[in-house]
């Protein structure tokens, strides 16, 4: 969920009201651009089950198991270390939401649809014999279906990075290191499958608190809260681009429809969300994962999937168009300041010629007058 634009860490660090419930640490203290939030043992209803908070610098915080009322509660602390709050309109539309599952094995996945069975037959007579045959008889075409999903998009994502792969060969240069080369013939990574992160049970269940798997959660949760902060980005540019339809028909009849000052603040506009997006955004940045490099390809892989370098993209060159058009028209502006100057500065100049002929017309008359 996106609230603002930046939130102070060090001072949530501090609170009271949040570390009475929660273990509030960085990720790491290298990096103090994220806060991770755990709920205390005490307070901890299953403590085998994953209830945790990221609070990025960046103004998204990413919850992983946390109930509605528990989120209201914490947003309500967060709100008072907001720096430069979104409207609350833009952070609804924004927020987002990803289902995860704990799996045994890396061959589950969580089906979208329903299976329909009648209640007459699999409600209480559900161990009758010919019942249980209809829902084998189900569930073995299912289990099909899935195992074939489940190897399509395992080779789907390990194939797709062999494309840059094969680039690299072609010029020469081997991408990868031995280590690399072992974990690619046995890769057992997180996966992102049909909008789910699939965990493994053995590391994200009783012993989600070991670092290196608070690492690979935090890994995903940088990419899904830079989708949703690329989000807000998205929205705010549409908020600024849609008044200028009406300014290229404005245009388009000979009418030019702002002032300068209006010009110059449509340009700091764009230019301020430019600099927002470029230049003022940790969550885009990837130093974490030089000391880290163990969970880099699931950030890559989120990253990837939550399509983040194509957005940011299409922002630049949406950019590029408004920051034209703004230009455009302060040229224009600019140009029509300089004629009036023009005019005016000739004008005068003729007024202070004939005023200057004048008296002199004047002088003359006068010294014939004394003659």
């Amino acid at each position: 969920m996106a609230l603002s634009e930046s939130l102070d860490l060090e001072s949530i660090l501090i609170d009271k009201s949040i570390t009475n419930m929660f273990n509030v640490s960085y990720v790491d203290e290298e990096f103090d651009d994220t806060i991770h939030l755990v709920k205390k043992l005490e307070y901890s209803i299953n403590p085998a089950q994953i209830n945790e908070i990221f609070v990025f610098q960046d103004g998204v915080v990413v919850f992983w198991n946390v109930d509605h009322a528990q989120r209201a509660h914490t947003i309500r602390d967060l709100e008072r270390y907001m720096e430069g709050a979104y409207e609350s309109s833009i952070t609804m539309e924004e927020q987002d939401t990803m289902p995860y599952s704990l799996v045994e094995s890396d061959d589950v996945l969580i089906k979208h649809d329903c299976f329909m069975l009648s209640a007459a037959k699999h409600g209480a007579d559900h161990r009758n014999y010919d019942n249980v045959l209809e829902r084998f008889s189900l569930s073995q075409a299912f289990a099909a279906s899935v195992k074939v999903g489940v190897w399509e998009t395992l080779l789907n994502n390990l194939a797709e990075p062999l494309s840059e792969t094969t680039k690299a060969l072609k010029q020469g240069v081997v991408p990868w290191n031995r280590k690399e080369a072992l974990r690619k013939s046995g890769d057992d990574d997180v996966l992102i499958k049909h909008d789910c992160f699939m965990l493994s049970a053995a590391k994200h269940g009783a012993d989600h608190r070991n670092y290196d798997n608070v690492l690979e959660r935090f890994s995903l949760s940088q990419a899904f809260a830079a989708s949703v902060k690329v989000g807000v980005w998205e929205t705010l540019l549409n908020n600024l681009a849609e008044p200028l339809s009406e300014t290229t028909k404005a245009l388009k009849q000979g009418v030019v429809p702002w002032n300068r000052k209006e010009a110059l603040r449509k340009s700091g506009e764009f230019a301020a969300l430019r600099h927002s997006i470029n230049l003022d955004c940790t969550l885009l940045n990837r130093d974490f994962y030089w000391d880290h490099s163990q969970v880099e390809d699931i950030y890559v892989m989120s990253a990837r999937h939550f399509i983040l370098s194509r957005r940011i993209s299409s922002l630049n060159r949406r950019l590029d168009y408004c920051e034209e058009l703004v230009k455009m028209v302060d040229n224009i502006l600019a140009l029509r300041h300089v004629c009036y100057f023009i005019v005016v500065t000739s004008f005068i100049i003729m007024l202070l010629t004939h005023c200057s002929r004048s008296r002199g017309w004047a002088y003359l008359r006068y010294a014939e007058y004394q003659k």
